[in-house]
């Protein structure tokens, strides 16, 4: 019997799901349909309707566990499943795709870093145990494997699945262009993959070509990673060039995607094996990659591909294309190389891994006159376009082992980072901005992280891993809420495992802010805030971050609440509350009247007896506006957004007063609070683009129809 055993089989896009299923309905066949099985933890069986799933409890449950020959399409993080095949007797096979290493992540989400890490020392203790063998993705994968166990580890080379295996290599019909050049890769959006490469080389193209550069990147962001989405978004327009992120699209509109792009770039800077640069070859686009790490041994004899990074080549490369010969010379070279790529040798390696034969070894291509011509002629315009301008997004070089030092060295600095006792809250209070927050299921802003309003089966919002001294706290999160809010689970974790508190709250307008109160017990913990939805919101709603307190800060803030009640006690006093109408009143009428200095004196002899009239902050903060006087002004609308935060007319008023002293960041991002804050609003545009209206043209739109009203 053979058990292939993959963590997950739930999610649309996932290449070791897809591979673990690609496996399975081969082995059927290879051995037979009665000996073969497949197990997972999580599965949607809707979406793999034309195969039989099994509970992975079965597989750990029953006499397969000692008596199948195991595939494990090993995914990071699943513990008990290693812990599992650890212990077992059987002959188990550790299908392994390669990991990241750390350093893509070590500057921006200590994390995924320490995940990474994780993922490292699994193999390692993996590696050890004398009946695993492995089943590695490419020869790169194999050399990964073997600097980690210092050589010597049982391997075979399996190439992973495609599901553009079985499509025949398409022919493109050349489109009438206007000058400009239109880039497209394909992958998740995350660090090591080299979409800020991509970027710098639209921008280089456009400096030294002189030709507009547009470039589409498919593929699902990591919301997790929410520092580097919004630098890969800071670097997208300082670059000034035309790009556009898909997101995770459908089979229609990624085979569009390849039929309108001159050529598919890949400046990726680790990959195990690179299956969409295959993939655009089957569809029958030009590829431009830079050749190392496994694509290093897959696009051997490529003339549009380069061990170097070098932006001069990859520009000279494109303009290249121009030539409709050109464009049909890569084009039947990459015919050969997609070829050469086909079920029937991922089968045959398979088969080989299987019963310990040897696989037919996979070849690029060899080079023609022609292909060297075409590569002469490239390097010598590369050599005219070359200029020593420094690539200002960091690069990695060399082979890109993970070694046992390199992930010795990383666990000691992760140590460091979690553990200080000077990286603990400073004071009696810290501001946890939404930016230090991770989130699964949500989509990170420059406002927040917001929420969609659908079923989210895990925890949406998480983080930020911070240290705290022994204490009494309370953490206090903050949310922008729509009129049906949802009810959340709130938790506060301990070093990733014990929960210290736990609070379930219906979120609406008038409760928008909910709190936990903990206690931290040893010296120092490293702790965590999750945010879960139990039962989603009417329309988005925004995580704006969170506030951690001291038992100090705790008792200085109810001193402050009973000072205010006080005052609004006192501001219900007969005289007190008239004497404030009669100044409220004389501010209106100096304000109708235009005599703007008069309005703002009575509106603070108001404000000095009914301190929280929030309609007449906002009045007083107009008529400073209006008179010129800015400072005082933003002054009186940050007051008044202190009273109710979620206003949106308050934040419009002070993105006004931005915009009148220059100050344009801010101005977007009042701009932005304002809409976030106008639920019905964001839903509208929503609503509108989903129609085929851009956003432009419905506000175009809005403006006319209040004119004509």
């Amino acid at each position: 019997m053979i058990a292939v055993a993959v963590q997950g089989l739930f999610e649309k896009s996932d290449s070791i799901g897809y591979d673990a299923v690609f496996q399975y309905i081969q082995l059927l066949d290879i051995v037979g349909g009665d000996n073969v099985r497949i197990f997972s933890e999580r599965y949607d069986q809707e979406r793999y309707s034309d195969i039989k799933i099994y509970p992975i409890s079965e597989l750990i449950q029953s006499d397969l566990a000692d008596t199948a020959t195991i595939i494990y399409h090993y995914c990071d993080g699943w513990q008990e499943f290693d812990e599992f095949i650890a212990k077992r007797r059987g002959r188990t096979i550790v299908r392994w795709h390669n990991n990241t290493p750390p350093w893509f992540y070590a500057s921006h989400n200590l994390r995924l870093a320490e995940r990474c890490v994780k993922g490292f020392e699994s193999i390692i203790d993996l590696i050890r145990i004398p009946n695993i063998e492995f089943w590695v993705n490419s020869k790169f994968t194999a050399r990964q494997l073997d600097a980690l166990s210092g050589g010597g580890t049982v391997s075979s080379v399996v190439f992973p699945a495609s599901r553009y295996l079985d499509i025949r290599s398409e022919r493109r019909i050349s489109h009438v262009r206007d000058g400009s050049i239109r880039l497209l890769f394909v992958s998740r959006v995350v660090a090591h993959k080299g979409h800020s490469h991509v970027v710098e080389l639209a921008k280089f193209i456009e400096s030294k070509l002189n030709r507009k550069v547009h470039v589409d990147f498919a593929g699902r962001h990591d919301s997790s990673s929410s520092a580097f989405n919004k630098s890969l978004r800071d670097l997208c327009e300082k670059s000034g060039a035309s790009v556009k992120f898909h997101g995770e699209v459908d089979e229609d509109r990624l085979r569009e995607l390849y039929r309108n792009a001159d050529a598919f770039v890949c400046f990726s800077e680790h990959e195990g094996f690179g299956l969409p640069v295959f993939e655009a070859m089957r569809c029958g686009v030009p590829v431009i990659a830079w050749s190392r790490t496994a694509l290093n041994e897959l696009l051997h004899g490529h003339p549009l591909c380069f061990d170097q990074f070098d932006r001069a080549s990859f520009a000279a490369a494109i303009e290249a294309l121009d030539d409709p010969a050109v464009v049909d010379e890569v084009v039947v070279l990459q015919e050969k190389l997609a070829r050469a790529y086909s079920r029937k040798h991922v089968r045959a390696q398979l088969t080989a891994a299987l019963n310990g034969g040897v696989a037919p070894a996979f070849r690029g291509v060899t080079a023609s006159r022609s292909t060297a011509a075409l590569r002469e002629r490239i390097e010598r315009r590369a050599a005219t376009l070359a200029d020593e301008s420094i690539v200002e997004t960091a690069i990695e070089y060399g082979e890109n082992f993970v070694t046992r030092h390199d992930i010795e060295a990383y666990r000691s600095m992760l140590a460091l980072q979690t553990a200080e006792p000077s990286s603990a809250i400073a004071g009696p209070r810290a501001e946890l901005l939404h930016s230090r927050f991770s989130t699964i299921g949500g989509e990170p802003s420059d406002h927040g992280i917001i929420i969609p309003p659908r079923d989210i089966e895990r925890h949406v919002v998480f983080g930020p891993y911070m240290p705290v001294a022994r204490g009494r706290y309370r953490v206090t999160f903050n949310f922008a809420v729509p009129d049906l809010g949802p009810v959340v689970k709130l938790d506060v974790l301990s070093n990733g495992v014990n929960l210290l508190a736990q609070k379930e709250v219906k979120l609406g307008r008038n409760r928008a802010q909910p709190s936990v109160v903990f206690s931290v017990f040893s010296e120092v913990e490293v702790l965590e805030y999750r945010v879960r939805i139990i039962t989603p919101a009417g329309a988005e709603t925004i995580f704006k971050g969170a506030t951690l307190e001291e038992r100090a800060a705790m008792r200085a803030n109810r001193r402050k609440a009973m000072l205010r009640r006080i005052s609004n006690l006192r501001a219900k006093l007969p005289f007190v509350a008239s004497a404030a109408k009669k100044a409220f009143r004389e501010g209106d009428v100096y304000r109708d009247q235009g005599n703007l200095e008069g309005a703002v004196a009575a509106y603070r002899r108001g404000l000095a007896l009914v301190p929280g009239s929030f309609a007449h902050i906002v009045q007083m903060g107009n008529c400073l506006k209006d008179s010129g006087n800015t400072l005082e002004a933003e002054e009186a609308y940050r007051r008044a957004l202190k009273l109710k935060p979620t206003d949106a007319d308050a934040h419009l008023q002070l993105a006004r007063v931005y915009s009148k002293i220059g100050n344009t960041e801010l101005e977007k991002e009042e701009l932005l609070a304002a809409l976030i804050c106008s639920p019905a609003a964001l839903q509208s545009l929503k609503m509108l683009e989903a129609g085929s209206v851009e956003v432009g043209d419905a506000v175009k739109l809005a403006l006319m129809q209040r004119v004509l009203h």
